[in-house]
């Protein structure tokens, strides 16, 4: 897990030092010990393969920055700080934005992505 999210680290810095930033960041959602920190380490380890690395593959071929990756890896932090189960929304905005695969909407999906709302209501 430590291996994939390291190369997470590098591979997004090497694209967008801000995105490498943003996904530097999601180890801070994992905390505690014994069995709440295999909880976060396994949530932390969903996001990589839910969220970051199609999102940051998905901005890569659209070819207009990565302004929706880092969005979207940021949101994800807040929401698994705010609760455990943040992990859920954070995996359906990530399935809104590949839902649409192209460019005409980008601004929209990013926008959403920044309005979804973190905390006990989230």
């Amino acid at each position: 897990m430590i291996a994939k999210y390291r190369r997470a680290v590098l591979h997004s810095a090497a694209l967008d030092p801000e995105l490498g930033e943003a996904v530097a960041h999601l180890a801070r959602v994992v905390k505690g010990y014994g069995q709440v920190r295999r909880r976060c380490l396994a949530a932390l380890e969903r996001v990589l393969d839910g969220v970051v690395i199609p999102l940051v593959e998905l901005d890569r071929r659209i070819g207009n920055g990565y302004r929706l990756s880092r969005a979207a890896v940021e949101k994800t932090r807040l929401l698994l700080l705010a609760s455990p189960e943040g992990i859920d929304s954070a995996l359906a905005v990530a399935r809104e934005a590949l839902a649409r695969e192209d460019a005409s909407d980008y601004d929209i999906v990013v926008a959403r992505i920044e309005a979804v709302p973190v905390g006990p209501a989230a």
